[in-house]
């Protein structure tokens, strides 16, 4: 498992490091944020429509945590899909039950994140500085830390007697109404 996790974690370095000028640039659109909100839905629908999820911890593989990693990295390249929600769809389709697809997501997200959030603090360490401070930057990042244990303690009691219909009717009511303020020019993209 830790092998998988560490092997799993390449795509989302690979790719966030690849398109890094694409993702802060033109993939920030709303209109692609819209976009994923909605056609991803669609797939998580099918994802949480799978049927004989009878795979558990004791049976990932590395495979399994290369695609669950793969599905990983497009969660930086097209904001609007979902780190979790794409990782629990990828664990989903390769039949895993739903705690252990829900579990693998944030054992998988634990590496990317720890890493996205130091080169983020060591890029903009000058600003950091200059402006909010280290001090209240390190106790919101402990904060964050313990909320995000927290809500990962509920999620997993949630996930694993309900399916995911009301996070995905949210989901596409975000990105409709998302695509309505910017045709109506009320929000600029």
């Amino acid at each position: 498992l830790g092998w998988g996790i560490i092997l799993g974690s390449i795509p989302v370095a690979v790719v966030s490091v690849a398109l890094k000028d694409y993702i802060q640039g033109p993939l920030r659109s709303l209109w692609v944020i819209a976009g994923a909100l909605i056609i991803w839905s669609g797939a998580m629908w099918l994802a949480d429509r799978q049927q004989n999820l009878t795979k558990g911890m004791k049976d990932v593989t590395v495979k399994d945590a290369l695609i669950i990693g793969s599905f990983q990295a497009l969660s930086p390249v097209l904001p609007g899909i979902s780190r979790s929600g794409a990782t629990i769809s990828a664990g989903l389709f390769l039949k895993f039950d739903r705690v252990t697809a829900t579990r693998l997501s944030f054992y998988m997200g634990i590496p990317s994140l720890v890493a996205a959030g130091l080169l983020e603090a060591a890029t903009e360490a000058s600003t950091i500085s200059n402006t909010v401070g280290w001090t209240p930057t390190i106790v919101a990042t402990v904060v964050s830390g313990v909320v995000a244990y927290a809500t990962i303690a509920w999620l997993l009691r949630f996930v694993s007697s309900n399916k995911f219909t009301s996070f995905l009717v949210y989901r596409v009511l975000l990105g409709i109404i998302i695509i309505a303020l910017v045709s109506a020019g009320t929000i600029a993209a």
